[in-house]
């Protein structure tokens, strides 16, 4: 099997992979702004930017961004284009760490999912 086959196979599962990290992150960034609007109604405000389900959508998001910035910076043989792409692929890699970090930071803003527990029944 030649080299370029084996580099072309690598390169579209990495495509494959930046397409579903995307999706995945759009999914929980909408999610994210969803369970923020039923949130409000609660007396613990939590600004957008330090949601936690928020920062995780982002960070999915970017990392998705730049794995398909990457692949798309080897690619190609201009020097124009490729520079200010793999720059902006490391800038995305930045800002979804900084993002990963922060959703981590603010993680205890939430309030913690219990569970209902179901009252014993009387046997009869």
């Amino acid at each position: 099997m030649p080299q370029n086959t084996i580099y072309a196979l690598i390169a579209d599962l990495i495509y494959l992979l930046s397409a579903s990290m995307f999706v995945v992150g759009m999914f929980m960034l909408f999610t994210g702004i969803k369970q923020l609007s039923k949130s409000t109604e609660t007396k613990q405000h939590v600004p957008w930017y330090n949601y936690p389900p928020i920062l995780s959508g982002i960070w999915a998001v970017l990392l998705g961004c730049s794995f398909g910035l990457f692949v798309t910076g080897i690619d190609l043989t201009s020097w124009a284009i490729k520079l200010p792409l793999d720059v902006l692929a490391l800038l995305c890699i930045c800002l979804s760490l900084l993002s990963l970090i922060r959703s981590r930071q603010y993680a205890a803003l939430l309030p913690p999912k219990r569970k209902k527990l179901k009252q014993p029944q009387p046997k009869e």
